[in-house]
């Protein structure tokens, strides 16, 4: 069963000579009106069910409204005169207007007050619909009051049904002064625009449409033909966004381009001309991908992040910077793999480009001839060195983290550390093994390492840095800051922070210490590129120390994906949304700088 209310602000009462002015209403049966908020109340009881009976009447009442009423014969308030004359129309009035219902009004408030006016009236009519079962049905009446109270009106219709209220009529009383005639007009069209100005902003913001479709079910009469393509166009998009399929997302793309720059408004038509107010702003909001017909991946990856669409992006990252690499001349495959590559995909529908840089020469287990021994392919020569060098580099990290318990700290402690002098010892005494293998392309987070411990070197140096433990600079070293702040608290001192901070490197295992610094996380994948490159599998036509940070970037980002995509329960590298979106808009700049030879 549904329950109808309805929200008012109640005027005054007009009276002349001890007599009550009276008003006829055009489109109201029976006797004229008494007052103002009458003829919605009258209005709303004829435009109901008899079974959907009024339930409840909601007022916002001034002060002038609870004071007695001037030139009238009796003492009577006009709020109780109101209550009184609605008892011929309401047989329920008593329990229809009762004190939970009434809100008194400081027509002095200021801004603020009024908004909280707003929040106050909003939370009884909610503590009426949380009490009951039935479907509620919110109607107003914004005739009455100052004239700024038609935006307080709309406020509270605004909040209560954003929390779930559904609105029915709002009311105006249009009064001709002259001719001494009213008319109730329901002006539930003009209300429903701030619904289409949120759906478009729903658009533009997150690329939905679910507002802007609940618009155009109760709008749908005189929906013109260019407008319903853009429409359609629009919905095409949200649905290929929610999907994140990449052909499906490129010819929503071209649809959209088409509609938008389409679209020609009939100046006959009311939908025609509020769309043609709006759609400028959508045309400017969209004009990274919508510029020209044609698709650019980095931009629609770029337009997913700023959009908040990070999982799409992520995924489009994913699938798509592999080809646009290869589109875009960053690579040449040798004629003779390039073959071999058409034989391997040409059974499905993989990517050659995605293929050939996440696939291309993984080893695939391939069993060799016990009795007829035979050369060891590129596959397993490879899968062979990828565990050799994964091993290799999984002592490098032991060896590194015992070198900076033994011999870093120490030399901080006495403030005589030099990091690249003991670095460069340090790679010295490195034995790779292989010769083709340039380590500043293997150790990626070496800069990353060096930086932290040169600020551990600065902290003891200038303890007083560690006062402000919200100094972006600490940023470096936040996972330790983090793991020893009730140590922090107990020590507020610049240098008692700083040896605290050494004590607890000095003492940590070196799995301990790889959860809060960087290390070499050594990459299977882009070391098979670089086995690639030195067998003229393929080449360059970019920077090789670039190109090969671009992949080490991508398979990251691969890794974070499969991570969610899988629900794994460990966690990913990127702790935060913001730490996913900075490498993805890294990466994007990074690929767009490249200059291809």
């Amino acid at each position: 069963m549904e329950k109808n209310i309805l929200l008012i602000f109640l005027s005054p009462v007009k009276a002349k000579d001890g007599k009550i002015s009276e008003t006829h209403y055009k489109n109201l049966d029976g006797e004229n009106t008494h007052t103002t908020n009458e003829s919605a109340v009258r209005y709303l009881l004829k435009n109901i069910s008899a079974d959907e009976k009024l339930s409840k009447i909601f007022i916002l009442a001034s002060k002038a409204v609870r004071e007695n009423i001037e030139n009238y014969s009796e003492k009577i308030t006009h709020l109780e005169y109101f209550k009184n004359r609605m008892k011929k129309f309401l047989p329920n009035v008593e329990n229809c207007i009762t004190e939970e219902t009434i809100y008194n009004y400081n027509e002095d408030n200021d801004g603020e007050e009024n908004l909280k006016s707003v929040a106050e009236m909003a939370r009884q009519i909610q503590n009426f619909t949380a009490k009951s079962n039935d479907k509620i049905i919110l109607h107003a009446d914004l005739t009455g009051g100052m004239r700024h109270i038609n935006m307080m009106m709309l406020d509270i219709i605004r909040l209560l049904e954003y929390s779930g209220l559904k609105i029915g009529k709002i009311i105006y009383s249009n009064y001709n002064l002259k001719k001494n005639l009213g008319t109730v007009e329901e002006v539930k069209n003009i209300y429903d625009l701030f619904q289409l100005i949120s759906g478009v902003e729903e658009f533009i913001n997150f690329g939905s449409v679910k507002v802007l479709k609940d618009y155009y079910k109760i709008h749908s009469e005189k929906i013109s033909d260019a407008l319903k393509n853009l429409l359609s166009a629009m919905e095409n998009f949200a649905e290929a966004i929610k999907l994140c399929r990449y052909g499906q997302f490129k010819i929503a793309i071209e649809k959209l381009h088409d509609a938008i720059n389409d679209f020609s408004a009939d100046e006959n038509n009311l939908n025609d001309i509020l769309m043609a107010r709006l759609i400028e702003r959508i045309k400017n909001e969209y004009k990274m991908l919508i510029a020209t017909r044609g698709n650019d991946d980095l931009k629609i990856i770029r337009w997913c992040i700023e959009k908040g669409y990070l999982q799409q992006a992520l995924t489009l990252y994913t699938e798509r910077i592999p080809e646009y690499l290869g589109e875009n001349n960053f690579y040449k495959i040798s004629q003779q793999d390039y073959k071999k590559l058409l034989e391997k995909t040409s059974n499905d529908n993989r990517n050659e480009a995605f293929y050939f840089l996440n696939n291309y020469l993984t080893y695939n287990g391939e069993a060799k001839n016990s009795q007829n021994q035979i050369e060891p392919t590129e596959e397993i020569k490879l899968k062979n060195l990828q565990t050799e060098m994964a091993n290799y580099f999984q002592k490098i990290n032991v060896m590194y983290f015992e070198q900076v318990k033994k011999y870093v700290i120490p030399a901080i402690r006495n403030k005589n550390f030099s990091y690249d002098d003991w670095q460069k010892k340090f790679f010295e005494n490195i034995n790779l093994p292989v010769d083709w293998l340039p380590h500043e392309e293997i150790f990626a987070d070496e800069e990353e390492i060096c930086r932290s411990l040169n600020l551990l070197n600065k902290l003891k140096n200038s303890p007083q840095i560690l006062l402000n433990l919200s100094n972006p600079e600490l940023d470096l070293i936040r996972p330790i800051i983090k793991k020893l702040s009730a140590e922090f608290e107990k020590n507020p001192k610049g240098f008692q922070r700083i040896k605290k901070i050494l004590e607890f490197v000095e003492t940590s295992n070196v799995e301990t210490l790889k959860k809060f610094f960087p290390y070499f996380k050594f990459k299977a994948q882009i070391f098979r590129l670089q086995y690639m490159l030195e067998k003229e599998i393929f080449s360059l036509n970019v920077d090789r120390k670039i190109f090969l940070q671009i992949m080490e970037r991508y398979f990251r980002l691969k890794d974070e994906r499969n991570h969610s995509n899988h629900a794994r329960n460990d966690i990913g590298e990127f702790e935060t949304a913001k730490d996913l979106e900075k490498c993805m808009l890294d990466g994007l700049d990074e690929i767009e700088k490249v200059e291809v030879k």
